[in-house]
Order: structure tokens, then sequence, then C-alpha cells
């Protein structure tokens, strides 16, 4: 299958609250870009990202994104703009609101990822394409190097026990199978399974990244780490 056949759809959430760092979309990392502006430059620079569409309830955000003239910018309702809506659920509203464009393939890319590059955006959309026919969907990774899931426990009627029933935390880390965590930066679906599905999780191929390009804003220390990146 020809990638110039498919037409993606990129979707960037990009909502004003936060618990964690407060309007963090929208704020200032280094001189005067701002968290937002990594993604939406990623994004404009992708050469297999056909139609970029930006929602949010900020209206300082939809002011500030004119700049990158997109291809929709939306005024997102409040019932999507809480803490406990689902990213699906914001997609689909994206979708019933675009028109005259069917996309292919859809790529969620969240603003809290702001180390990802163009490079891994189209490399993840010719990834997919080629191997179209066995997949569904790909989400970014990176490797879990500590702490591993074995050695992960909880507190049950006062004692501790492993988090993951029959697995113990003696095995040796060299002995232990490698494993992934979700790094935020790239969920990729195609619209027909997405729509089927309602997940973004759906014979889904990984896309492993390096952990320098998978950092993910989600606390005030997180912020000040990628401040220190930029100067």
């Amino acid at each position: 299958m020809k990638t110039k056949k498919l037409k993606v759809l990129g979707v960037i959430p990009a909502r004003k609250g936060s618990k964690g760092v407060p309007n963090k979309n929208f704020i200032k990392v280094y001189k005067n870009k701002r968290l937002i502006d990594y993604t939406l430059i990623a994004a404009k620079k992708s050469k297999r990202i056909s139609k970029i569409a930006i929602t949010t309830d900020d209206t300082r955000i939809i002011k500030h994104s004119k700049k990158y003239k997109l291809d929709y910018v939306i005024k997102r309702q409040k019932k999507y703009s809480t803490d406990y809506i689902k990213s699906i659920d914001v997609v689909f509203d994206v979708l019933k609101k675009i028109k005259n464009f069917e996309p292919d393939l859809i790529i969620l890319l969240q603003p809290t990822s702001p180390l990802r590059k163009s490079q891994h955006i189209d490399e993840s959309i010719e990834l997919l394409i080629r191997k179209y026919k066995k997949y569904n969907s790909l989400v970014s990774v990176s490797i879990l190097e500590e702490p591993h899931p074995f050695k992960v426990k909880k507190i049950t009627n006062n004692y501790l026990v492993p988090f993951i029933k029959n697995k113990s935390s003696e095995i040796p880390r060299q002995k232990l199978a490698k494993v992934y965590k979700l790094n935020g930066s790239i969920y990729l679906v195609k619209k027909k399974v997405l729509n089927n599905k309602k997940t973004f999780f759906n014979k889904t191929m990984p896309y492993i990244m390096d952990e320098k390009f998978s950092l993910n804003i989600d606390t005030l220390n997180d912020l000040k780490d990628l401040k220190k990146m930029k100067k």
C-alpha cells in the first residue's frame, strides 16, 4: 500500500485545565516558546500528516495557534474538557466537527510530549502503512528500566505482597524480560478501527522510542527537566 494514498489526520488535544501543572499546555518553556509549540512545530514539519486539528477550551491557545495556519481549530465544549474525559472521546468530537475530509489514519499528538520530533511521527506512519494488513494501530513506548513490574508490591491486609500475583521479586535483574511503558508521544490508528472498536489498542504495533525523546510532562519536576534541556 502506497503511503501517498492514505490520508492522515493529526489531532492535538490541548485543554486548559491540569491538576499537576496548571495551564501547562500554554506555559512558557524557553523564551517565547510554550509547551504547545513543540507539538505544533513537529506536526507542521511532518511530511506524512495530511491535515492538522487542534482541540482546546483555552482561548489563548486558539489565538496562539493561528500563526501555524492549522486546518482545523476546534473550540472544545466544557463536557470534553474535564479531568476524566477520555482521549478517544475528544477524537470522536473532532471527527464530528471536521468537514470535507475523510482520513484513513488518525494520529493523536499530546502536547505533554515535547521531545517527540517530526521524524518520529513520519516513521510511525510509514511503519504502520508498511504492515497495514497485520496491524490496526501503533503506539509509542520506551523501555521501563526501573522498577520492573515483578518488583512492584502492594499492601493487602497489612502484608506486603506482589502486585502481580505469583511473580517473584527475587529474580536477578539480568534474567527479567524487557518491559515497556507508554510514553504518551504517539497514538496512531486506522479510522475504521477506531470507529468500530472505540480504542487505540487493537492489533497494536509497538513503536520503541529512546528514553531521551520520551519525557512526559505530568509534574512541575518534569517541566523543570524540560526547561533545563532547552536552555
